[in-house]
């Protein structure tokens, strides 16, 4: 259609699941805000300000570099891109790039012949029993594994709803 651009994506691997605050306290507990290599040299002067609650390193929300008790399954939030990107580097890993998010999650389905692009995982309609959205749950996060009939054709769980995700752009 007008307007629309074709990009072809290499084949890449995403995670099945959002990063979880228990797998985000470990790269906490190892000292992964102190290992600047991990940071990009722009950032270390800001670096002062990634901290939680009590002042100190770790994720906006949490307190005294702990993730708030009972959610270890659910996704980290309160980071920023520089922190995502770092723990990324911190695993082996790096961001997605737009379009390999964008494939991901929204593979586009042949229809006589011709790839058609979808709105969300499962087709074109949001469904609001396939997601955690806004008002879903009374605002607040659900474990990275809930949901599996949103899922994407690849399998990965919640690219629509739950928490906004970090691509390797700086946005």
């Amino acid at each position: 259609s007008a307007g629309r651009t074709q990009i072809h994506v290499e084949s890449t691997f995403l995670d099945r699941f959002a990063v979880t605050n228990r797998e985000y306290q470990h790269f906490v507990d190892a000292g992964g805000y102190e290992q600047m290599e991990l940071w990009d040299a722009s950032i270390w002067p800001a670096m002062v300000e990634f901290v939680d609650q009590t002042s100190k390193f770790a994720p906006h929300y949490w307190c005294d570099a702990k993730h708030p008790a009972g959610i270890e399954d659910h996704p980290v939030v309160g980071v920023s891109w520089y922190e995502a990107s770092a723990y990324a580097r911190w695993v082996g890993k790096r961001l997605p790039g737009d379009a390999e998010w964008v494939k991901a999650g929204v593979w586009p389905v042949a229809t006589g012949g011709i790839p058609q692009q979808r709105r969300y995982p499962w087709g074109d309609t949001f469904d609001r029993p396939l997601a955690n959205a806004w008002g879903s749950r009374g605002n607040a996060t659900v474990p990275v594994d809930e949901y599996p009939g949103g899922t994407t054709v690849g399998g990965i769980y919640q690219l629509v709803g739950n928490v906004w995700e970090w691509t390797n752009t700086h946005w």
